[in-house]
């Protein structure tokens, strides 16, 4: 049953707007070395994150499988874009990492919260993580277009995704706080 649960939902609009993103991280690799090429599946991708949950939201199609597909996909099509720009020239691996400092700053989080276990944490994006990736996705766009301002760019994502993983450790641990079991204080004569 939770089988056809996941198929009807990644069947729907939303859901298909989501894993779009998979193959077109695919695609990139393919064609990262032809500048408009590699531009257009950047902006497909970018126009799929926007829209996804946004029609999900407006169909009343919001779900479990959604959020967990949605970060995936990104994260698929985020290594695939890093792969072809360092496998093409156009980005250092300096630069790869400051543009994955959110990634990277979550990641330990991610695995906290596996191993801990117990209730879901949330995983809806933050407002941070949501410019964090409109960041990024300006970022790699000006790599690929060869624009000077492309390295201040970079660096203002890495900015950012230091900011974002900080919001999001920020709202575990809140949350942590809140469903901690509270112990009587001790009372002095």
């Amino acid at each position: 049953m939770a089988y056809r649960a996941v198929l009807r939902d990644l069947t729907r609009p939303a859901g298909l707007l989501t894993i779009v993103r998979v193959p077109l991280g695919f695609v990139f690799l393919v064609v990262a070395h032809e500048r408009w090429a590699a531009l257009s599946v950047l902006a497909a991708a970018a126009l799929s994150d926007a829209l996804d949950g946004t029609v999900a939201r407006a169909r009343h199609e919001t779900s479990l499988t959604g959020e967990i597909a949605d970060p995936i996909a990104d994260k698929v099509f985020a290594l695939c874009v890093l792969l072809g720009l360092l496998r093409g020239g156009v980005l250092d691996a300096l630069s790869a990492l400051g543009l994955m400092t959110r990634e990277v700053g979550v990641l330990p989080l991610f695995l906290y919260v596996l191993v801990r276990g117990g209730p879901r944490a949330p995983t809806r994006a933050l407002p941070l993580g949501k410019v964090t990736t409109v960041a990024q996705f300006c970022a790699v766009g000006a790599l690929i277009a060869r624009w000077s301002i492309a390295p201040m760019l970079v660096q203002a994502t890495a900015l950012l995704g230091v900011l974002a993983a900080a919001s999001y450790w920020e709202r575990e641990l809140a949350t942590q706080r809140l469903q901690a079991p509270r112990t009587p204080r001790a009372r002095h004569s």
